[in-house]
């Protein structure tokens, strides 16, 4: 007999996915999708599009899942915006850095029609479909990287500088920005 996740209290999730459960956090992420989604919409622009920045959102829960402290006195909501929105928010700035103008500026070779946006939520299979395709894609992840650097890129993507997350794992900056280039190079073989 498996879990009914939806049934679990969300502090239970939290460890589940800080022991390496996928499926914990496919199930946090779906309570968590609509203030993702909300969080991202005011960045939208010609140049971004909502899936990024969502994806940049569920990057931010990832990593407040995997080092949030509860005897530190803040809830997890508020923890998790926080992660959320720095994620989005660092996501726009760098679409909007000088070094990107070109992409910008630049016109689609083939103009896409002005169609009705598809709604995030409403067709319950789509949903089902988005949330397996994601548990898939998380448990690559999970087992693409080795520990240290799932703990440095969850503190990276939380908006810690690589001095900081150093310091919280008790490493150096070195061994952080390696294990985050590694984890970024292997990210970007399983996508």
């Amino acid at each position: 007999m498996g879990l009914k996740w939806e049934t679990l209290p969300e502090d239970e999730l939290i460890l589940l996915v800080q022991k390496g459960s996928g499926e914990a956090f496919v199930e946090l992420a779906s309570r968590y999708l609509p203030l993702i989604h909300r969080m991202a919409s005011p960045y939208r622009s010609s140049f971004l599009e909502a899936e990024d920045l969502s994806q940049e959102g569920l990057l931010g829960l990832f990593a407040a899942a995997g080092g949030y402290r509860r005897d530190r006195g803040t809830s997890f909501s508020a923890y998790a915006a926080a992660c959320i929105s720095n994620r989005i928010l660092s996501a726009y700035r760098k679409a909007c850095s000088k070094k990107n103008a070109a992409l910008r500026e630049s016109v689609p070779l083939e103009e896409e029609e002005a169609a009705q946006p598809e709604p995030f939520f409403g067709d319950p299979e789509a949903l089902l479909i988005r949330r397996e395709a994601l548990a898939t894609l998380l448990e690559k992840f999970r087992r693409s990287l080795t520990p240290r650097e799932r703990e440095a890129l969850a503190w990276y993507a939380a908006g810690y500088s690589y001095r900081e997350t150093a310091q919280r794992l008790g490493v150096s900056v070195k061994s952080v920005e390696g294990a985050i280039q590694r984890a970024r190079k292997k990210l970007r073989a399983v996508v």
